[in-house]
C-alpha cells in the first residue's frame, strides 16, 4: 500500500495546488475572502442541500463546536436543471430560513453569502436559484462544490484541521463529532467513517422498521466482506465520512454523480491508503423516504412504501465463500509468486478449501467480471509494486462486479433474514425472524463494529 497522508494538512503540495487550479468548481475562487476575513477555522463541515426547507434549520443548529476552535460549515442549496417546481420552491424557503436565522451575511457573489453562526461561520452557496447544477450530476457535485470550498479555505492557511467532514441535512450529529475524528485519526489514513444507525423520522414514522432491515443490508454486506478478508471492507455513507484534504486533491475531488459519489471516491481513497473506522458516539441519518437520489436508503423505504409486500433482498451469503476463495488465492500468489504463473490451477486450489464453492463457477464469475484478466497483468509486473497493483486493479468496484457475476451465474440475491440464517458469518442471538429490524440491526452493528476494531 501507499503511504498516505500525514495527520495534518500539506500546503503547497503539487496536487493541491494543480486540483484547485485545474479541476476545482468555481465558488472555491470566493474562499480567500472567506479565509483572510474570517479565519482561521478549526474544522470543516459541508453539507449538501436539495429540497430540505423541513430540515435545513435544524441541521444548521446541530452544528457543534469545534474542541479546538471555530468551525467553517459550508451548505450548498442546490437543484438540476429541469428540477420540479417543488424542489425549486423548498430550496427557497431553505435560502429565505437561513436569511431569518443568520441574518442577510455578506455577499461574496450573487449566490454565495458568508453569515455568522454559534460554532463559526456559515458559508451559503445557491446552485438553486442561480445556476442550477447539470442534470445527472446532483448529489456528487454539490458535494464536491462544498468540500472544493472547504480545500481552498485550507490551502490558503485558514483551516487547521485536515478533515473535510461531509453529512446531510437530514442527519444529526453527535456533540463530539469534530473531536472524533481529531482524537482518534491515525497517519496514512485517507478517509474517517463515523458510526451511524438510522433514527426515526417525525415526518416518516412508519418507514423506521424498514430503515432498520436496509441499515442491516449493509452492515451484511461489509461482515461478508469481512469474512472474505476483503481489503474493501468498509462502508459508504456519504453522511458519515470525513475525507483527508491532500488525499481529496489527488483523486480529484467528489465525482459529478446522482448518486454513490460516496463509493466511488472511497473506492478511489482506499488505493492512496486506509479507510479508517472511528469509534464513539454515532451519526444519526433519517430514516424518512426519499426520491432525491436513485437509489440509496431513501429510494429503497421510498420503494418499500409503493410495493411494501416487496421483500428487502441481499447476495447470496455464499458468494462471499468465493470471493474468499478468491482473496486466498491473490494472498498466496502474493507470497509466492510462481503460483501466479499458472492462476487458474490456483484457483482451482483454493476453491477446494472452502466446500461451498465450484470452481468452475469462480472462474467463470472472475472471467466475466475481468477480474482474472486484471490479476494477471498486476502480476506481470515489478515485485516492489506488486500489492499496490493489485489493490487498485481489483478494487470496490471489480469486487462488487464479481459479486454481480456469481448472481448471473446462479447465485441468486436472497431475502435478508433467510440470507442472516444462512450466513457462516454471522452469528445472531436467535433466529432472525424471531427478531424485531431494530433487534436484528443492533447485533449487526455490534458485530460491524467489533469487527473493524479488531482490524484497527
Amino acid at each position: 500500500m501507499k503511504a498516505g497522508p500525514r495527520p495534518s494538512f500539506t500546503q503547497g503540495e503539487k496536487a493541491t495546488a494543480k486540483y484547485l487550479a485545474t479541476y476545482a468548481e468555481v465558488e472555491a475562487n470566493s474562499a480567500e475572502v472567506v479565509a483572510l476575513q474570517h479565519g482561521p477555522f478549526s474544522h470543516g463541515l459541508a453539507i449538501p442541500a436539495q429540497a430540505e426547507d423541513q430540515n435545513i434549520i435544524g441541521a444548521l443548529r446541530g452544528i457543534p463546536s469545534g474542541p479546538t476552535g471555530p468551525v467553517l460549515t459550508v451548505t450548498v442549496i442546490n437543484a438540476c436543471t429541469g428540477a420540479s417546481q417543488n424542489t425549486l420552491d423548498s430550496n427557497l424557503r431553505s435560502l429565505k430560513e437561513i436569511k431569518q436565522h443568520y441574518g442577510t451575511g455578506q455577499a461574496l457573489t450573487s449566490s454565495i453569502h458568508v453569515h455568522k453562526h454559534p460554532s463559526g461561520h456559515l458559508v451559503v452557496i445557491d446552485r438553486s436559484t442561480q445556476n442550477p447544477l447539470p442534470p445527472k450530476q446532483g448529489v456528487g457535485l454539490a458535494r464536491k462544490i462544498g468540500c472544493d470550498f472547504l480545500l481552498a479555505v485550507a490551502e490558503l492557511g485558514a483551516l487547521k484541521s485536515p478533515w473535510l467532514h461531509c453529512s446531510d441535512a437530514d442527519t444529526r450529529l453527535p456533540s463530539q463529532y469534530f473531536a472524533q475524528a481529531s482524537g482518534q485519526a491515525r497517519e496514512h489514513a485517507t478517509a474517517l467513517l463515523y458510526p451511524f444507525r438510522h433514527r426515526e423520522d417525525s415526518q416518516s414514522p412508519t418507514t423506521h422498521s424498514f430503515a432498520m432491515d436496509y441499515e442491516s443490508s449493509l452492515r451484511y454486506y461489509v461482515l461478508g466482506l469481512r469474512f472474505a478478508e476483503s481489503t474493501h471492507d468498509f462502508h459508504t455513507v456519504g453522511s458519515a465520512m470525513a475525507v483527508h484534504a491532500n488525499a481529496y486533491a489527488k483523486v480529484r475531488g467528489f465525482p459529478r454523480r446522482e448518486a454513490a459519489e460516496d463509493f466511488y471516491l472511497l473506492n478511489k481513497l482506499a488505493k492512496l491508503g486506509s479507510i479508517q473506522q472511528l469509534g464513539g458516539p454515532r451519526i444519526e441519518p433519517s430514516s424518512r423516504a426519499s426520491n432525491r437520489v436513485p437509489f440509496g436508503t431513501g429510494a429503497a423505504i421510498e420503494k418499500h412504501l409503493r410495493e411494501p409486500q416487496d421483500e428487502l433482498k441481499v447476495d447470496h451469503p455464499i458468494v462471499f465463500n468465493y470471493l474468499k476463495a478468491w482473496e486466498a488465492t491473490l494472498t498466496a500468489c502474493l507470497a509466492d509468486p510462481a503460483q501466479s504463473k499458472n492462476l487458474s490451477n490456483s484457483i482451482r486450489r483454493h476453491a477446494q478449501s472452502e466446500p461451498e464453492v465450484d470452481a468452475s463457477r469462480l472462474l467463470s464469475a472472475l472471467e466475466k467480471s475481468g477480474s482474472i484478466l486484471r490479476a494477471d497483468r498486476a502480476f506481470k509486473g515489478p515485485a516492489s509494486t506488486l500489492n499496490q497493483r493489485l489493490r487498485d486493479s481489483l478494487d470496490s468496484f471489480r469486487t462488487l462486479k464479481f459479486i454481480h457475476a456469481l448472481r448471473d451465474e446462479g447465485l441468486a440475491a436472497q431475502g435478508l433474514r433467510k440470507a442472516l440464517n444462512e450466513a457462516s458469518f454471522i452469528r445472531l442471538h436467535r433466529s432472525a425472524d424471531r427478531l424485531s429490524s431494530l433487534e436484528v440491526s443492533e447485533q449487526l452493528e455490534e458485530l460491524d463494529y467489533q469487527g473493524a476494531h479488531s482490524e484497527n
